[in-house]
């Protein structure tokens, strides 16, 4: 791949029509073509992402293609997108996601000032239940939100230093969930820090339908982040009762609705505007608790 200041990488899997939006969005950024990669990692897709991809490469001669013969999960495919680029920089979005038309220009001024920042989620408000989802799994990162230091990204909106995500070894090889939310964590154990910034901003539309579809996402998410919850207690100053199977357990609603009231009190927005999200956020929040107690019941990562 041709040099260029940053590189952005895209992993996906038979997503090929969620795809096409956002190779839309980026042949669309106001950073010159020639200033910025992006390098699609199909992860055994079969169902047209390739013919896709030469398509779009017609018009965006900065847009590189790399398919994994097999289905290798979504670390194992960054890692290969990190081998694959030549950037000092590197942004990493998801085939579920439309980056702002600014999106990659300020991702690299971010990225300048800091040497890992988590950028912002917009979520689209005609959807009652992607609305609901954002909420829920992205509070910290809503784009009303301020800038700030965090411990936390969001994988859909991230960038990094190479030099950092080298240093730190890339991300968790074979890591079925959170591999996200390990390596920023490793890194948070490492001393490098990780800021929010708030213009940095894609938009969230993932394929959610219905309280039923949410609720197991948010338990199953649990039971790939609890692991990680737990190993880092220190660092994250959470008491050792906070993450035992009997307290989530006895006490799981009551913790969904603090956390959601803690949710929308920290931001203003989230009142005003999207009050009717609260019940399902509670619920989503509890659900997450009795996930998180069956992952440590189950006494290993999923």
């Amino acid at each position: 791949m041709t040099p260029h200041p940053i590189d952005v990488i895209v992993c996906t899997h038979n997503r090929a029509g969620r795809l096409a939006t956002l190779l839309r969005a980026m042949g669309q950024q106001t950073a010159p073509a020639s200033s910025f990669g992006v390098l699609v990692v199909d992860d055994g897709s079969t169902d047209g992402t390739e013919s896709l991809c030469r398509d779009f490469a017609q018009s965006m001669p900065n847009l590189w293609y790399e398919r994994n013969r097999i289905n290798m999960g979504l670390a194992n495919a960054r890692n290969i997108g990190i081998a694959m680029t030549t950037a000092p920089l590197l942004a990493f979005t998801d085939d579920d996601c439309i980056p702002g038309r600014d999106w990659v220009d300020r991702m690299l001024r971010a990225l300048n000032d800091s040497p890992i920042v988590a950028g912002a989620i917009e979520s689209p408000t005609d959807d009652f239940w992607i609305l609901c989802h954002n909420i829920g799994q992205f509070h910290p990162f809503l784009n009303s939100r301020k800038g700030r230091t965090t411990r936390f990204i969001a994988g859909a909106n991230m960038g990094f230093r190479r030099e950092v995500l080298e240093s730190l070894g890339g991300f968790e090889p074979d890591r079925v969930m959170a591999e996200d939310m390990e390596c920023v964590l490793r890194a948070g154990r490492a001393g490098i820090g990780v800021t929010f910034r708030p213009e940095v901003v894609v938009r969230h539309v993932p394929p959610r339908a219905g309280l039923r579809e949410l609720l197991a996402y948010a338990a199953d998410h649990a039971r790939g982040t609890v692991h990680l919850r737990r190993s880092y207690r220190t660092e994250l100053g959470i008491p050792a009762f906070a993450l035992s199977p009997t307290f989530l357990a006895l006490f799981s609603p009551i913790i969904g609705v603090l956390t959601a009231c803690r949710i929308f009190l920290s931001d203003p927005v989230l009142i005003t505007r999207h009050p009717a999200t609260f019940p399902v956020v509670c619920a989503l929040k509890t659900a997450w608790c009795i996930g998180a107690c069956r992952g440590l019941l189950a006494r290993k990562e999923p």
